[in-house]
């Protein structure tokens, strides 16, 4: 239950990312990112990270953030043209609902806290997205001058 509701948040954001015209390139680090955080999320919560890897998860997240039929996707695309969310999306409601958790510290989740950020709090979706992509980069060098990454 919980994958699946994180998939749609995630599904949104990777809406916004696409309305705001960012590339596949960025659409596929944030959709890492997303797994990532759903991921953790889920551990957090109690759960197997490999939850977050199967059909509610990952599997829906593919499907669902790059399809036009999908509610979530095409009301993050909307919001970042500045146009009224589509009508049906129930993220607008599970999103709080998610970031309530407790013990849920939103900083260790960039992107999610991103996706809050522009929906909850109406903040600019392009000035959050290149938040999430300024920690990105900041991450990827950190795990670069640690010998970590590829």
């Amino acid at each position: 239950m919980l994958s699946a509701a994180l998939k749609n948040i995630y599904a949104l954001g990777l809406g916004m990312c696409d309305g705001l015209h960012m590339g596949s390139n960025i659409h596929g680090s944030l959709v890492s990112q997303a797994v990532e955080e759903m991921m953790m999320i889920v551990e957090q919560q109690g759960g197997r990270r490999e939850t977050a890897l199967g059909p509610a998860g990952l599997g829906d997240l593919v499907a669902t953030a790059q399809s036009t039929n999908s509610t979530n996707y095409m009301t993050g695309n909307l919001l970042a043209q500045g146009l009224p969310p589509h009508r049906g999306s129930e993220v607008m409601n599970t999103l709080p609902c998610v970031v309530n958790i407790p013990n849920l510290s939103l900083p260790e989740f960039p992107f999610l806290q991103a996706i809050y950020r522009a929906v909850v709090q109406k903040n600019d979706p392009h000035k959050e997205m290149l938040q999430v992509l300024l920690f990105l980069e900041h991450h990827q060098s950190h795990l670069a001058d640690r010998g970590l990454s590829a």
